[in-house]
Formats: C-alpha cells, sequence, structure tokens
C-alpha cells in the first residue's frame, strides 16, 4: 500500500537550549547572505500597500458618577475627574476614623505649628497658644509621641476651628481661640490656609464619599458610570485591594447609577479624526532589512531565555518580525472619560480603502486583547476604552501592620498569624523575632523549652508544642461550621500562665476604631 504524505506547515526543531545565536543572525559571506534574504522572501514583491491615511469615528463621553458597591437600584454620587485621583476617592477613610486617629492628630498639630513658624508675621506668642486652645488626648496617644504631643496642638480640631470660621460660610474669621494679636491676622489667615489646603488634599476631606471598604473581604469595592449613545456603561472593581487602580481592576457590568430613568447621565460627544498614522517605534527596534546597522540600546540577542519558554520567544519574534506591521492614530481624550471607536477606514499607497475591525472581531473565539473590559459572568468583551483619572506613580511606605491568614489542613483551622504589628509603645516590632529572642532568653543553655519529665523514660511524648505566642487560631463564631464568620482564640500556654492576647490590640488606637484591620 502506498502512503501519501503531505505537510502544510513546516516548524524547525531547535537543537540547542538557548536560541540566543538564532536571533544575533551574524554575518558571513555575501553568497551566504543572498541565500538568506532569498529563502526570507526579501526579493518577492508582496503587493501590499503602506497606510497612508486614516479616518477614525467614534464616540467620547465623561464619567458622571460613582459609588460604593455595584449597581443595586440606587443612584450615586456626582463624580468630576479634576477633583482627586480615584484612588483617593476610593481609599479615603470616613471623617470619624480621621477624628479618632490621635497618632494623625499630633502630627498635623506638628506641621500646622511649622507652617506657623515659617509664615513670616506670625508672632511667637500666637505660636506658643496653640497648644494650649487645641489639647491633644495624651492618654489616648502612644507612649513615643507623647513628648510631641505636649508641644503641638490637636491637628483635627484645629482643623475643625479653622474650617468652620474660615470657608464654613459668611465672612472668613479667624478662631477666637486664641486670639490673634492686632496686625498679625493675614499672616494667621495665609498659614491656616495652607494647613486646609495640605489636610484636604491628605484626606480627602473636601469630598464627600460613601465608605467603599468591605471588611469581609478585606478589599474595596466601587462602581463608576459614563454615558453612551447606547445607554448608560456601568465598570464595577469588585476585588481591589490597595495599590494601582486602572483599565484591569473594572469589569462590565448591568445596572445603572443615574438618579432617576429621565436623567440623560451626561453628555455624549461624536469623535471623527483624520490624519496620517504614524509607525510605533520602541528602542531597540530591528530595522526593516536584515543585517543593516542598529542601535545598540536593547540586544535581543542576548535574552536570557530558553527555548520551551513560549511566551519570551513569542514576544522576541513579535520584536524581530511583526514589529513593522503598527501603526499609531492618535486620539485626544479627557482623563476621565471613555472611548467608542465605531469605525477604522484606512487608505494605502494604491488608494484601497479598508475597514479594520476590533481585534475580538477578526478572530474566532474569545482571544486575547488589551483594554477591553469583560462582561461580568460572560466571556463577551466591550470595547469600550476608559481613561481613568487614576496616579501614575505612588510613594508607597512599609506597611504599618502586616498580618498573615493562614489554612492549617493537619489541623483543620485557620490562623492569624501576625507578621509585624505596632507595639504598645508605637514602635514597629517583626513579632517572629520578637518570640524568638523571647525563647532564647528563657531557655537556660544545655536545655530545650519543654515541660519537665521524667529523665528515665526512653521517649517523651507531647500532645501539642508551644504555639508561637503571635499565633492566634480562628474559630466559627456560631460554632457551627466553617463557612460563618470566623472569631480571633487564644491559645493558652504550655506552663499554665495567662495565654497571649493580639499586640494590635494594644495599640492606643484600638479604643475608638476596635482594631478592624481597615488594610
Amino acid at each position: 500500500m502506498t502512503t501519501a504524505r503531505a505537510w502544510s506547515r513546516l516548524e524547525p526543531v531547535a537543537r540547542e537550549e538557548k536560541p540566543n545565536e538564532g536571533i544575533r543572525a551574524e554575518v558571513a559571506d555575501p553568497l551566504w547572505l543572498l541565500a538568506r534574504q532569498w529563502q526570507l522572501r526579501e526579493f518577492d514583491a508582496e503587493d501590499a500597500g503602506t497606510p497612508v491615511w486614516t479616518r477614525l469615528a467614534g464616540a467620547t463621553s465623561g464619567l458622571t458618577r460613582f459609588k460604593a458597591g455595584g449597581p443595586d437600584g440606587t443612584a450615586g454620587y456626582e463624580f468630576e475627574a479634576g477633583t482627586a485621583p480615584l484612588e483617593a476617592l476610593v481609599e479615603a477613610e470616613p471623617p470619624e476614623v480621621v477624628a479618632a486617629d490621635k497618632g494623625f492628630a499630633v502630627r498635623a498639630g506638628a506641621y500646622l505649628m511649622r507652617l506657623m513658624s515659617t509664615t513670616t508675621g506670625v508672632p511667637a506668642g500666637y505660636r506658643a497658644a496653640l497648644p494650649g486652645a487645641y489639647l491633644v488626648a495624651a492618654a489616648q496617644v502612644a507612649p513615643g509621641q507623647r513628648l510631641l504631643a505636649r508641644t503641638v496642638p490637636d491637628g483635627v480640631a484645629a482643623y475643625a476651628a479653622f474650617h468652620q470660621g474660615l470657608r464654613g460660610g459668611g465672612s472668613p474669621t479667624l478662631p477666637a481661640n486664641p486670639p490673634v494679636p492686632a496686625g498679625a491676622t493675614a499672616a494667621v489667615r495665609a498659614a491656616a490656609e495652607r494647613f486646609l489646603d495640605w489636610y484636604d488634599n491628605l484626606t480627602g476631606a473636601t469630598v464627600s464619599t460613601p465608605d467603599m471598604w468591605r471588611p469581609e473581604r478585606l478589599e474595596y469595592q466601587l462602581s463608576v458610570a459614563a454615558p453612551t449613545a447606547t445607554g448608560e456603561v456601568v465598570l464595577a472593581a469588585e476585588e481591589y485591594a490597595s495599590g494601582s487602580l486602572d483599565w484591569w481592576s473594572f469589569d462590565r457590568v448591568s445596572g445603572s447609577l443615574r438618579a432617576s430613568q429621565g436623567d440623560a447621565g451626561g453628555e455624549v460627544r461624536d469623535f471623527v479624526a483624520a490624519g496620517i498614522p504614524t509607525p510605533v517605534s520602541y528602542r531597540g527596534m530591528p530595522v526593516p532589512r536584515w543585517w543593516e546597522m542598529e542601535d545598540a540600546a536593547v540586544d535581543f540577542g542576548a535574552i536570557g531565555t530558553t527555548t520551551d519558554n513560549t511566551a519570551a520567544l513569542m514576544l522576541v519574534e513579535f520584536a524581530t518580525v511583526y514589529s513593522n506591521d503598527f501603526f499609531l492614530v492618535p486620539v485626544p481624550m479627557d482623563v476621565g472619560s471613555l472611548f467608542r471607536a465605531t469605525s477604522l477606514v484606512v487608505t494605502d499607497t494604491f488608494n484601497t480603502r479598508h475597514l479594520v475591525r476590533p481585534a475580538s472581531q477578526s478572530y474566532r473565539g474569545d482571544g486575547f486583547a488589551l483594554f477591553e473590559h469583560r462582561h461580568l459572568g460572560s466571556a463577551v468583551r466591550d470595547s469600550t476604552f476608559s481613561l481613568l483619572p487614576t496616579v501614575d506613580e505612588g510613594h508607597t511606605a512599609k506597611p504599618v501592620e502586616e498580618l498573615w491568614l493562614l489554612r492549617d489542613e493537619t489541623a483543620n483551622r485557620f490562623w492569624a498569624v501576625e507578621s509585624v504589628v505596632h507595639a504598645p509603645d508605637g514602635t514597629r516590632v517583626d513579632r517572629a523575632e520578637a518570640f524568638a529572642e523571647q525563647v532564647r532568653q528563657e531557655t537556660a543553655p544545655g536545655q530545650t523549652a519543654t515541660p519537665a519529665a521524667d529523665p528515665d523514660l526512653p521517649l517523651r511524648y507531647f500532645l501539642r508544642t508551644q504555639v508561637p505566642d503571635h499565633w492566634f487560631p480562628l474559630n466559627p463564631s456560631d460554632g457551627a461550621h466553617m463557612s460563618s464568620l470566623l472569631e480571633v482564640g487564644l491559645m493558652p500556654r504550655l506552663d499554665g500562665s495567662e495565654p497571649p492576647e493580639p499586640w494590635a490590640n494594644s495599640s492606643p488606637n484600638c479604643a475608638s476604631t476596635g482594631c478592624t484591620g481597615r488594610r
């Protein structure tokens, strides 16, 4: 029997572990160069035109409303993109939490004193009277800040007084306590205005926002909305913890944030842009023809990958083969707006017009697409592009507290482990290191930290070992099933002494906030 074989696709088999030699495309003799160019079909014309003109049509609209959680039939808050970054609105602390934080009150009071000291014309007597006019409750301040609290005013109380007098309505006046000396009103007012601006920008006090924190999920949940020609678009972020908030955090959901059905929800503007497309370029981009001198800023031939790293090889293939197939069409947009392209017509050098469809409509299946929102609960993607009013870069300090939630399969329970917490004196302590040091101090040389036993017995068995002081069991609150809410339990020590309690509960701010772990 004769067997006919046919190949519709030939793929090379790599003989080396790394593709560096093939990517470098090292130069050999001229005949070899000509043969390689013939193999790569550089001598064949493709009769493909180059884009010379584009016409992009679409519609743009601004974000008009936002609310905590997803659409639930209630109207959202009015939204202005230039007011504050979206992260500031989402992560803003409620006013009652800010007012109860005495540590922040001390820091704000210290900044107020600095402004009063650096502003020309503020008398020294007025600065000296501020701490007495707005006393700080020293008993609620961490021991490490009590010395500073005696020399500065309560910044939260001072803000309330200055804000009520200067921005509370009516004619702006300074608080009567402490009295302002004659001739110093302008200087004190200038320092107070700077303090109010600093306080508002730091806390978001001027923006009335709902609390978007969900303590049962340890996440923020929010939704934003904008009008379109086909109806209101609502984007929801249901799993935002903290950090960077951008288009990938939001999914398209059904519902509305409008105040009423008759509310148009904002203005939708048509957009048309025509011009010459710009080729996309980047540093180290290969030149159109092989073996032409290139910029050595990026060396793709020195890529550190192996032949089984498919993602890296796909990136290298795109950068070296298909990089000059992409063009850029600028679309001016306002920050905090949505854009939906309705048509893109490209005219090439042969005066042929091509209607370019979205990539998600050009391929079968769901496909991979950037800058598109997924419809929550389905595989359908929304082609609306969102330019959210978020920060580009932010200053992030070390976590004030770090807590690990662990699942113990062997013991069939959950554990809350305090990794980094604030000690009662306000210092930042690594509890694992502190417990290890405590064990070293309590254990004599040559002994182990275990209960006494008969030394004549060959083996000793213990029902359990000593649980570290920073490990706390999480027990069901009702004792019925593990799917209910959990509460923190205590583990007694082996020596029968009082079980250790979480250090977070000893923080000076826990008396007012309850230390529920907002972040």
